[in-house]
């Protein structure tokens, strides 16, 4: 071979090593790039923690068993049915958090809270649970938690196993009998038609006005009405008409209180018929009929007698009021 042909031989190959140098570096890159692209671009995997609160415990404490969840956006769980107990423990309170945005992902906390009422070790079985992935519907995930162990003790101080009541029981009171019961339904009906029965009767009958005029006695009344009449004048004679109508109802007035006759009603003879079933005597009688008399003829033949005659009929009622008059006495007996 020629030196010529040897130096272009060198230059091909050196040409060639080159290309190959600058291949590896391309091939290089490509595989760092393509194993970092997976790296940034993956979502965070799908996992399941368990974590229990504290691992002693007393009779009937609280104990909380929170199962953390981390998973991409889209997963979907299946949880086991949890009833009233599991495995030992009594299942108070059953709930879930909500979904919390996390990096690349969602972190979710599902609470368990467990009572216990016995002494010793329990153990709280695994919780299966089952993850779809949102990439793949037909790959299915199952997590399997661990079995978690608490120590319950007694609140019992040690050597003592008899509980000690703070406060007896409350007595539960016995229902009412079913008569006493009834008995009590139908005299309530009772007192509630009575009320409503007293409350018509005293729409129908109003209470009674007192007439201040019937507290003073008859005869008390009588003479201070003839008492107004005396010294009266007359100037015409409509005026002494109506002088002798007055006297006329004063004593009727007090014959129909003194006597209980509707005297204001009735004529001169059917007042002295009613004068006689009563203890006025025959001349008293006589004398109040022979004045109802006169004054019927005024009152209607308008017959009016002289001016002498006026007093004599003034008196004449005077007489008959203070003859039959009844006086009534702090001991409670009257006095004719």
């Amino acid at each position: 071979m020629s030196d010529s042909e040897a130096a272009t031989f060198n230059m091909i190959q050196q040409k060639i090593i080159n290309r190959l140098n600058g291949l590896k570096i391309n091939l290089v890159f490509l595989s760092i790039f393509t194993l970092f692209v997976p790296a940034f671009s993956q979502a965070i995997p799908i996992t399941v923690q368990v974590r229990i609160d504290t691992a002693i415990a007393t009779i009937g404490d609280r104990i909380q068993m929170n199962v953390r969840l981390s998973y991409p956006e889209g997963t979907k769980f299946q949880f086991p049915f949890i009833e009233k107990t599991l495995g030992e423990t009594e299942v108070v309170g059953n709930r879930f958090s909500e979904p919390k945005k996390i990096d690349d992902g969602l972190t979710q906390t599902w609470t368990l809270e467990l009572a216990v009422f016995d002494t010793g070790t329990v153990t709280i079985p695994p919780l299966e649970i089952r993850a779809q992935s949102p990439s793949d519907s037909t790959a299915i995930m199952t997590f399997t938690t661990d079995p978690q162990k608490i120590r319950v003790i007694s609140v019992l101080p040690t050597g003592e196993t008899q509980l000690k009541d703070i406060k007896p029981p409350f007595p539960i009171r016995r229902a009412l009998p079913l008569k006493l019961l009834a008995f009590l339904i139908i005299l309530a009906g009772l007192c509630y038609s009575g009320w409503k029965y007293y409350q018509k009767w005293k729409r129908e009958h109003p209470p009674l006005v007192l007439d201040e005029r019937f507290l003073e006695a008859p005869h008390v009344a009588a003479f201070r009405k003839l008492e107004q009449l005396k010294g009266k004048t007359f100037t015409t004679v409509e005026e002494q008409t109506q002088y002798y109508f007055e006297i006329s109802q004063i004593i009727r007035e007090y014959i129909e209180r003194r006597f209980f006759i509707r005297a204001l009603e009735l004529t001169t003879t059917e007042i002295n018929i009613a004068l006689c079933e009563t203890n006025a005597d025959e001349a008293t009688r006589i004398e109040v009929n022979t004045l109802f008399q006169e004054l019927d003829v005024i009152k209607f033949a308008r017959q009016i007698p002289t001016a002498d005659r006026i007093p004599s009929v003034l008196n004449g009622a005077w007489k008959f009021v203070d003859k039959t008059k009844r006086e009534y006495f702090l001991t409670g007996g009257t006095s004719d």
